[in-house]
């Protein structure tokens, strides 16, 4: 399943940000938000630095044209995956995707993937297929533990769209990018630890497992125990190969 668990993807606003530049508050929460602010990066933006970044560090060994992913803001032509992903008995469990479909949760789910860079409280992007420019899954970056020096990732892909390392090198890109650019001290996820598919995609994208949290979090009425992994700056990147 290649589902990995955020800390949230839910609002927390560190700061506030018009759709295509930084508008800062009187008080820099975090050198974090600040080096954004300075770069001025949009949502788009954001997008082709994350994409900058994994060609940088080399391409999927797979594909000798090159990384068959690329990141991008959502669009309504994202309806698709959302849908796929609704009918999937483990996303929305762990996401805000919407447990039942419909146009108008669809919407909803869209615009708020991209309020989070709007609302200085994240970045959301789709994982789309980089010959097609269909989408197949998502990313985010969540700032919600910012003041204290990390950040949290989470990641989905559809099933049709599985076995094609397309979470792994989406992770690997964001990571990239939050760890050069914006200079997060630590990144975060979370795995249940049945989850091997999730697993193998963030040890793939350089994360390290830390130990295991009982009792964690909750998912679908239960309380789950976690895996946490993490990466630092100064941590090995291996491609996802």
């Amino acid at each position: 399943m290649g589902v990995g668990l955020p800390v949230s993807d839910r609002s927390y606003p560190l700061g506030t940000r018009a759709y295509g530049t930084y508008v800062a508050r009187a008080e820099v929460l975090s050198p974090v938000l600040e080096a954004a602010r300075q770069q001025g990066y949009s949502l788009a933006a954001a997008c082709s630095a994350c994409n900058a970044s994994l060609h940088a560090h080399g391409s999927d060994r797979s594909d000798p044209g090159g990384w068959p992913f690329r990141l991008r803001p959502f669009t309504l032509a994202d309806f698709g995956a959302v849908r796929e992903a609704s009918g999937d008995s483990y996303i929305p469990l762990i996401t805000t995707v919407p447990a039942a479909f419909t146009e108008d949760e669809g919407h909803r789910f869209i615009e708020r993937q991209l309020s989070r860079a709007a609302q200085g409280t994240g970045y959301s992007f789709a994982i789309a297929d980089a010959g097609t420019d269909r989408g197949v899954g998502q990313v985010g970056l969540w700032l919600k533990d910012l003041g204290e020096g990390r950040a949290s990732i989470g990641y989905w892909v559809v099933r049709s769209a599985r076995g094609r390392r397309a979470a792994a090198s989406a992770l690997q890109a964001l990571a990239l990018w939050a760890l050069d650019d914006l200079q997060v001290p630590r990144l975060e996820l979370y795995v249940e630890p049945w989850n091997m598919a999730s697993i193998k995609t963030a040890e793939r994208a350089g994360f390290q497992r830390e130990g295991l949290l009982r009792s964690w979090q909750e998912v679908g009425g239960t309380r789950k125990d976690m895996y946490m992994y993490a990466r630092l700056p100064g941590d090995p990147a291996p491609f996802a190969s």
